[in-house]
């Protein structure tokens, strides 16, 4: 067996879904279980500014056709942006419930030197606004809209909160029941 992680565009294919099943069935015929995407945020402009011009259509569809597929779909989701709200924030969680994911994977945003993220971000940021971790010159410290406390808040809430809910342990019978191969991975995590 098999998992990776890719882009959410190397899976969804268009409008036209036979090349993107047709591309499922060879993984999950070939062994993979599971399949990790970058969703990051349900904020279009963040999601601009991030040169990821991801629709939440795209996003809906290619994780059913995950799904449906019978590999386990993993979202990746980041809080903390620079100029993200709590509402952002709170709608990015509802967003995220709203998938037909099996894992969810909630991250504080954290841009590293020399990378696309911190370039992007460090044009967002004013001079003042800039800090170093005192403790690892390496990264930069972003500062978003948001107190540091309530980006730890919704992180810790959200990690927790989205396996505990019902619509989750549904999603998860009617997966298992589809797929009873993948009953034991699924188990392996709880």
């Amino acid at each position: 067996k098999f998992s990776f992680m890719t882009r959410i565009d190397n899976i969804y294919k268009g409008k036209d879904l036979t090349e993107s099943k047709r591309f499922l069935s060879r993984l999950k015929s070939s062994g993979c279980h599971m399949i990790g995407i970058g969703i990051e945020s349900s904020n279009a402009e963040i999601m601009k500014k991030e040169k990821k011009l991801i629709r939440e259509s795209f996003v809906h569809t290619t994780v059913d056709e995950i799904f449906n597929a019978g590999i386990i779909p993993v979202g990746f989701f980041m809080i903390g942006f620079p100029h993200e709200t709590e509402q952002s924030v709170l709608k990015t969680y509802e967003f995220a419930k709203s998938l037909n994911l099996i894992r969810y994977r909630f991250g504080i945003f954290y841009p590293y030197r020399g990378t696309h993220d911190n370039n992007i971000k460090l044009e967002w940021l004013e001079e003042e606004e800039k800090t170093f971790d005192k403790s690892n010159h390496e990264h930069q410290v972003v500062k978003c809209n948001m107190e540091d406390y309530k980006v730890e808040k919704y992180f810790k809430k959200f990690n927790q909160n989205v396996y505990l809910s019902n619509e989750y342990l549904e999603r998860i019978e009617t997966f298992v029941l589809k797929n009873p191969d993948m009953k034991a991975t699924i188990e392996n995590w709880c």
